[in-house]
């Protein structure tokens, strides 16, 4: 299988820039932009979020929980 570089650090298939996964599910798709134009891009199906990426979440949740009741976490 060819080697696939990947960037998405809060994957849990990440290691060293590249996708340790068995198996890759790319999608291609295109978004609109401003002014009728669009942009491509690629869609990883096969990300699965790591149990540091879940954790960092919920604090970031929590965290902005707190600021829109007026409670100062810091």
């Amino acid at each position: 299988m060819p080697k696939v570089w990947c960037a998405e650090t809060e994957c849990e298939y990440y290691h060293e820039n590249g996708c340790k996964a068995k198996e890759i599910n790319i999608s291609a798709g295109h978004i609109h932009t401003i002014h009728q134009g669009f942009a491509h891009h690629w869609e990883c199906r096969t990300f699965k979020p790591s149990e540091d990426a879940k954790e960092m979440f919920k604090m970031l949740k929590t965290y902005f929980d707190g600021l829109s009741k007026g409670v100062d976490n810091a």
